[in-house]
């Protein structure tokens, strides 16, 4: 199913469907909302690198400071767990390759 024939059902089925609540109205309102912007995708730019900081399993470490390029949301990358796919901020999907 392509996106716009997600949106097409959905709006049909906004249309043909008594929702008893307003609640479910809404929530089909925001996923025909969010389906219809075009995906946004940016990348994670690299700053400093950050010593003595502390795992998932309190294990002393390092990490890198990183900034989404879309809204300027600042993290931590922790060594050895990778970078988020997506920014937890704005939503964008990030490309693999990041900016230094």
């Amino acid at each position: 199913m392509t996106r716009e024939e997600a949106v097409k059902w959905l709006k049909d089925y906004l249309k043909n469907t008594d929702l008893s609540m307003p609640q479910y109205e809404e929530a089909l309102c925001m996923a025909i909302k969010a389906l219809e912007q075009e995906p946004k995708t940016g990348h994670w730019v690299r700053h400093t690198k950050i010593e003595n900081v502390y795992d998932i399993k309190g294990v002393k470490t390092w990490g890198i400071k990183c900034q989404c390029d879309k809204c300027d949301f600042t993290t931590i990358v922790i060594e050895d767990f990778g970078y988020y796919n997506y920014c937890p901020n704005c939503g964008a999907r990030m490309e693999s390759e990041d900016k230094e």
